[in-house]
C-alpha cells in the first residue's frame, strides 16, 4: 500500500473548510494534474464545513450524505440540528437547556422554513439565560 495523503483546507480565519481524504486524492490524481475537484468527487468523497459570522459550525457535509445543518442560541448552545433525511420531512432535532447549560429535553419539531429563518427566530425569541 502506498502513501495515503489527506489534505486539509483552511480559510483566512483558520477555520477548517474542506478535507480531501485519500480516496478523493487518488481520484484527483487519476483526473490529471490540474486538481480541479468535480462535483461528484466533492459530494461523494470530501468533507465540507460552513461557519456563521460568529465562527460557529452551521453546516457540515460528509461523503455520500446530504448537508447537516445546525442552529445555535445566543449562548452558542446547539439548539437545532437537521440532516438530509429530516429535511425531506421538515423536521429538526432540538435540545432544550437548563440555566447550567445541561440538556434537559431532546425532541423533534416540524418547521418548514430555512435554517437562516430558524436562526433568526431563535435569536429573536429565546432569552440568553
Amino acid at each position: 500500500m502506498g502513501v495515503q495523503n489527506i489534505y486539509y483546507v483552511y480559510d483566512d480565519f483558520g477555520l477548517l473548510r474542506f478535507v480531501i481524504p485519500p480516496k478523493a486524492v487518488a481520484a484527483l490524481m487519476q483526473a490529471g494534474v490540474d486538481w480541479k475537484i468535480s462535483t461528484t468527487i466533492c459530494n461523494e468523497l470530501c468533507f465540507r464545513y460552513e461557519y456563521d459570522d460568529r465562527q460557529r459550525l452551521i453546516a457540515k457535509k460528509v461523503p455520500g450524505a446530504a448537508w447537516t445543518l445546525m442552529v445555535y442560541d445566543k449562548r452558542d448552545r446547539l439548539v437545532y440540528t437537521q440532516d438530509g433525511n429530516m429535511r425531506s420531512k421538515n423536521q429538526w432535532m432540538t435540545n432544550l437547556y437548563d440555566p447550567l447549560n445541561r440538556v434537559t429535553t431532546t425532541g423533534v419539531i416540524t418547521y418548514s422554513g430555512t435554517s437562516c429563518q430558524l436562526q433568526a427566530y431563535t435569536n429573536n425569541n429565546f432569552e440568553s439565560s
